[in-house]
């Protein structure tokens, strides 16, 4: 993911953003129901030009809350390195897409309803870069991009992306993110419709 925005500052600052949809069931079968979620992410960092590309996330199903529990709990005694392993162990729940490029697994994904609007939180184990890791960059403190998606009643919504982020846990159990990069990116455009054939 960090490597397909650099690649799209370097060589493509100006992608005109295309038409996009979205379609993400109600959140009562969350737990149950496939969604497919697209829509345009915008990265602002690179200057007063920015970059843009369309997204497609594929989600199964949300992270149960017994499995949420053990990442939860790893944190707390073990740390970020606990939390990452713990995060390794778990089956991919779908995985997001950002224009052609590979898909990334996503690893968890939670939902709520907060002030009347629906929120998904989806955090991905992010896949670092050789340079990086062999020179043992700050940014191998951040093994993970967070996605967060709010939706109002209409069916309308718009989020952010962070690509290079550590997460910690709150004493509620809600992730505590923080994001490497100055700015996150914006996700914008995102239209929620019934899936086809429903």
């Amino acid at each position: 993911m960090k490597t397909f925005f650099r690649s799209i500052l370097r060589n493509s600052p100006w992608i005109p953003m295309v038409g996009i949809a979205a379609a993400l069931w109600s959140i009562p079968s969350l737990a149950s129901e496939r969604a497919v979620l697209t829509g345009a992410v915008i990265n602002m960092s690179g200057g007063t030009r920015e970059a843009s590309e369309t997204f497609t996330l594929f989600l199964d199903h949300l992270t149960p809350d017994a499995a949420y529990d053990i990442l939860v709990q790893s944190y707390r005694d073990k740390g970020e390195e606990g939390l990452q392993n713990a995060v390794w162990d778990l089956k991919p729940l779908g995985q997001i897409q950002i224009g052609h490029h590979i898909g990334t697994p996503l690893a968890v994904a939670r939902a709520s309803v907060e002030g009347g609007k629906r929120v998904l939180r989806i955090l991905t184990d992010r896949a670092m870069e050789y340079y990086e890791v062999t020179h043992d960059l700050r940014t191998t403190e951040y093994p993970f991009s967070y996605l967060e998606i709010t939706l109002d009643d209409k069916g309308l919504g718009a989020g952010n992306l962070i690509p290079v982020a550590k997460v910690a846990f709150k004493k509620n159990g809600d992730m505590d993110v923080t994001n490497y990069t100055a700015l996150p990116f914006t996700l914008t455009h995102i239209k929620q419709e019934p899936e086809k054939g429903n």
